[in-house]
């Protein structure tokens, strides 16, 4: 029996819809699923042909909302697809999917510009694109698979990617925070950016 490759996509789109409903409840590790989807779509092997591949469709154009920026500065930092919230009175650092709240930076790209073209990421010499983001959270931390070992750029990210904050209270004892899952905030924001392009969704049509 031939499989239906557009339906394989409307469920690995369904997969993303659920996985998003769970990161924005509160389950951040719901990302490493969309990882999962993500994979799916997108990433081809010499083994294995993505979705997108199976339906002819390896040319179509992407929704980016990825900020642009130089990355050429080695002291540079900058988080392409999410936003950093500092508290200085509770002296916490969360971080959050930008979704649309930057839309004049909005663009479509091709696809293979956005799957590992574009930087998303950025800091302390780390250059962080789509494809490996994804493919390290499904591949070795538990999507798929779980590593002895992470990459070192995945495993920076899950270290706070370089950014802290710090305050000393009134007793001059200090309080130092470390921005917690940037990396699963970029795959939220990934799955965001599927839902937002016109030409992907209408191949599960």
């Amino acid at each position: 029996m031939a499989i239906d490759f557009k339906d394989q996509l409307s469920k690995q789109l369904r997969f993303l819809q659920t996985s998003c409903r769970e990161y924005d409840a509160g389950n951040p590790s719901e990302a490493i699923r969309i990882a999962q989807a993500l994979r799916v779509i997108f990433h081809n092997t010499h083994k294995s042909k993505s979705l997108l591949m199976h339906l002819q469709a390896s040319s179509i154009q992407m929704h980016s909302t990825c900020r642009r920026t130089r990355t050429d500065n080695p002291n540079g930092y900058w988080p392409g697809l999410v936003q950093i919230h500092i508290d200085v009175e509770q002296i916490t650092i969360s971080c959050t999917p930008v979704l649309d709240e930057t839309p004049h930076g909005h663009r479509m790209v091709p696809v293979d510009t956005w799957w590992s073209g574009e930087v998303v990421f950025f800091g302390e010499t780390h250059t962080i694109r789509r494809n490996k983001l994804v493919l390290d959270a499904a591949n070795k931390d538990g999507g798929a698979h779980v590593d002895v070992s992470l990459p070192p750029d995945y495993q920076w990210m899950l270290n706070g990617s370089g950014f802290a904050f710090s305050r000393t209270n009134s007793s001059g004892t200090q309080h130092a925070r470390w921005v917690v899952f940037p990396h699963l905030a970029c795959l939220r924001q990934m799955a965001h950016e599927v839902f937002k392009s016109p030409p992907l969704l209408a191949l599960a049509e």
